[in-house]
């Protein structure tokens, strides 16, 4: 079932899968390049175990939300999620690479507190930019109009520049996130991801643990970042996301 979300002058597009599940809804959201479609078979793994699971293609993004990648923003992926949660009030939500972090933003910035897995989390945009592309795009002075960043063209000064303006762009920002987000959060980074430096994870958590956030650092097993072009650790990953949500539900009831 997919459900188009007007939002402003477009729309995302939520792809929902074992809808009624009895055991709690999971708000999915892809990494950056990747559409909802190519991830359906987590919506398989949480439903497996009970869960309804809504994936989503964002606007401005690959998938069937409306818009195209050039002109993709981080705050714009940010600004989708809150719609998402605000409407379907997921028990926990999912983020992918550069999805967790604009879904960190979301669920920092709205009433609701679900838990939130963050898979191979992009939390220094500056630093994983700069290892994808080879320059820093701060300091180079000839940033291109159009840039191509893992195969998608996209309007390189508007996406820095929105990244900066709403603090999305460093580490201090995603622990700023983290300290604000009411609830529960793990991250689950690759231990040797050539593109999110496992220690830089470990240092902003700690940063926001110091400022009260619940946060747990949970390194899986990998020497990649892209997912969808290594199955193996792929999977590796899916089975700690889905592991680390029921685990979470169970928590909530035990203490209820």
């Amino acid at each position: 079932m997919v459900e188009q979300i007007a939002i402003g002058d477009g729309y995302a597009a939520a792809h929902r899968k074992g809808v009624g599940g009895t055991a709690g809804r999971v708000l999915v959201v892809p990494p950056f390049g990747v559409a909802a479609s190519v991830l359906e078979f987590v919506g398989d793994e949480l439903a497996s175990h009970g869960f309804e699971s809504i994936i989503l293609d964002v606007r401005n993004h690959v998938g069937a939300g409306s818009g195209t990648m050039r002109n993709y923003c981080v705050s714009t992926v940010a600004q989708d999620c809150r719609e998402v949660i605000e409407r379907y009030e997921p028990t926990a939500v999912v983020g992918l690479s550069l999805g967790a972090r604009a879904l960190l933003r979301a669920v920092a910035t709205t009433p609701a507190s679900p838990t939130a897995v963050l898979v191979i989390p992009v939390v220094d945009l500056r630093s994983t930019l700069q290892t994808v592309l080879g320059w820093d795009v701060v300091t180079r002075a000839d940033l291109p109009a159009v840039e191509r960043v893992l195969g998608h063209r996209v309007e390189a000064p508007a996406f820095v520049n929105d990244a900066i303006l709403h603090d999305l762009f460093s580490s201090s920002g995603t622990a700023a996130d983290l300290a604000n987000h009411g609830g529960r959060v793990t991250l689950l980074p690759a231990d040797a991801d050539p593109w999110v430096d496992l220690q830089t994870v470990k240092a902003v958590a700690d940063s926001a643990w110091v400022a009260g956030a619940s946060v747990d650092v949970v390194p899986v097993p990998g020497d990649q970042h892209e997912l969808h072009k290594h199955p193996e650790l792929a999977l590796r990953m899916v089975s700690a996301l889905v592991n680390e949500v029921v685990r979470s539900h169970r928590l909530v009831v035990a203490a209820a």
